[in-house]
């Protein structure tokens, strides 16, 4: 009797792990769905901005790579102050020129006076109570001195924004601007 009852509760536990494991692969898979619901990049390096699309963006992993800042930035981690900066879009110059170009056509656009910033364009994704996903809209990583900084667009207000400070990211960013640019146009 005792055998049957131990071989019951083993599978019992091994039908809840086979759950529980379907569960969190069925979220993650949402999560991701989520997060690479970039539509384009708009990209102001080397005094020129330059618009891509979603098919430029499969090809490297710089949209990825914000995506995890932006995940980490909130919470803490990577040296990142886990303190946020709540600034409505007017009051940060980055987000006010990224912003001019949001209804662009695809061309080159001579600029001048900002460092790199990189702005993935995006539907917004409402924040979820269940879950730690909070909620966004667009987001701006840019160069200011040696540091980064990155800002995230509120969910449910596009005026609202939470800016980071990202020391010593400046230098990351440059880097991965001229990968992604040498990947996406061979120059």
């Amino acid at each position: 009797m005792k055998k049957g009852i131990r071989r019951y509760f083993i599978i019992l536990i091994v039908i809840i792990v086979c759950i529980v494991t379907l569960v969190d692969c069925t979220n993650t898979q949402t999560r991701q769905e989520e997060r690479t619901s970039a539509s384009h990049l708009i990209i102001n390096w080397e005094n020129e901005v330059q618009i891509f699309d979603a098919d430029a963006m499969e090809n490297t992993g710089m949209v990825e790579n914000i995506e995890t800042i932006a995940w980490i930035a909130p919470r803490g981690g990577a040296g990142i102050d886990t303190v946020g900066i709540e600034q409505i879009q007017s009051q940060n110059e980055y987000i006010v020129e990224s912003s001019q170009y949001l209804n662009q056509d695809k061309e080159i656009i001579n600029t001048e006076g900002f460092d790199t910033w990189v702005r993935v364009v995006q539907e917004q994704v409402m924040p979820t109570k269940e879950t730690s996903e909070t909620g966004h809209g667009d987001y701006l990583i840019y160069k200011h001195g040696n540091n980064g900084y990155l800002a995230i667009q509120s969910g449910e207000d596009r005026t609202k924004w939470t800016v980071w400070e990202l020391p010593g990211y400046g230098e990351w960013l440059d880097k991965e601007v001229a990968m992604f640019i040498r990947m996406v146009t061979g120059l």
